[in-house]
């Protein structure tokens, strides 16, 4: 039935462990994301703020007034993050600890599905360095901060695993004094966020 279209979606780990038969050229992608900055402000109706968000090439200051209120819903946004789930019920409850029992059902799924996949990789060493990332965030770190115990190797496969899932972000360190900044990376100290 090659006029029936079906909109399906599944785990990022199936992808990246190349788990699962693929029909190739029958399938387009629809990448889905976190919301950025303005499509949160958006999303909470506070579109007339955007307009002011200055761009890198923007030489006119913004009124105080303004800049603080940037601030205050940059802080906001931090805290609740891009996960339109997390951002709707927000908007509903005015409730930053609903907010967190999103964000704790997220976290909690995105565990159980590593479960899924425990012949292919080491879940243990996955959990263990899915659960050490927030207390990373900020700091310069090296692989074996994150799980001492373990070799480098397999701290790497883990991470490259979250970050094909789509789960976090990698920034390498540079100590490049010009441009590219890429001249100076170092592989063996980074940062790591969360995409979600």
């Amino acid at each position: 039935m090659p006029e029936l279209h079906i909109i399906c979606a599944g785990s990022q780990l199936e992808l990246a462990l190349g788990e699962s038969p693929f029909p190739v050229g029958r399938v387009d992608f629809e990448w889905m994301y976190p919301l950025s900055f303005s499509e949160f402000l958006q999303a909470l109706e506070h579109d007339l703020i955007i307009k002011y968000i200055p761009s890198l090439s923007s030489e006119v200051p913004i009124p105080e007034t303004i800049h603080q209120k940037i601030i205050d819903y940059l802080r906001l946004y931090f805290i609740i993050g891009g996960m339109p789930e997390a951002v709707v019920r927000f908007k509903e409850t005015n409730s930053i600890t609903e907010v967190a029992n999103v964000h704790k059902s997220l976290w909690l799924s995105f565990q159980q599905d590593f479960l899924k996949y425990h012949r292919k990789m080491d879940v243990d060493c996955l959990n263990h360095i899915f659960e050490a990332i927030p207390n990373t965030i900020g700091k310069h770190i090296k692989y074996t901060n994150l799980y001492p115990e373990k070799r480098i190797e397999k701290i790497k496969e883990c991470l490259n695993i979250l970050e094909k899932s789509m789960l976090i972000h990698k920034a390498y360190c540079s100590n490049a004094s010009g441009l590219p900044l890429s001249a100076g990376i170092s592989d063996k100290i980074l940062n790591i966020f969360f995409a979600i």
